[in-house]
């Protein structure tokens, strides 16, 4: 288990850091664009695309970041009715779905990349491919890590499920 936490932990930060270094260059594009668009009266021609492309790279790391932390949308409120085990289950479901997901990412991504090679964007002359690279990146980093945290959730299901305090309940209620 300490093995799939470090590779966890290694991906995390890689895709976490990839994504940081994106929003600041785009932060930073942007902001010499006004510049030379409200200052200079010289707008460029390049960097509202370069900006959008960052966008889609920062979009596809911030998922695994998100899918690592499991901070995806969820409704929360139906986990109090059902017992602990189960919503164990249920987020083991919802994992293997989230890496099913993530390798329909990972192939249709490639496919879109292999398409694209002879598309040039306008401004960049950037081939296609190298934006929607991002698509597959994404896509390998949310299974693996979708794949890690069910198997996180299957090793906490078999585990045993520690003894309540009942005590601990009367104390929370009188606060």
């Amino acid at each position: 288990m300490r093995q799939l936490e470090k590779i966890k932990k290694i991906i995390m930060d890689i895709y976490r850091c990839g994504a940081m270094v994106m929003v600041a260059g785009i932060l930073i594009i942007m902001s010499v664009q006004f510049f030379y668009r409200y200052v200079m009266n010289n707008s460029l021609s390049w960097s509202e695309e370069l900006a959008r492309f960052m966008f889609v790279w920062a979009s596809s790391m911030g998922a695994v970041v998100v899918t690592g932390v499991r901070g995806h949308a969820a409704i929360k409120m139906l986990d109090s009715l059902f017992p602990h085990k189960v919503n164990l289950g249920k987020q083991f479901l919802f994992d293997l779905v989230g890496a099913a997901i993530g390798v329909i990412l990972l192939y249709f991504g490639l496919q879109l990349m292999n398409n694209t090679w002879n598309q040039t964007s306008a401004a960049l002359k950037l081939s296609y491919a190298y934006v929607y690279m991002a698509i597959p990146v994404g896509g390998f980093g949310i299974s693996v890590q979708s794949l890690i945290n069910a198997i996180e959730s299957l090793a906490e299901c078999k585990a045993p499920s520690p003894a309540k305090n009942v005590d601990a309940g009367k104390e929370g209620e009188a606060e």
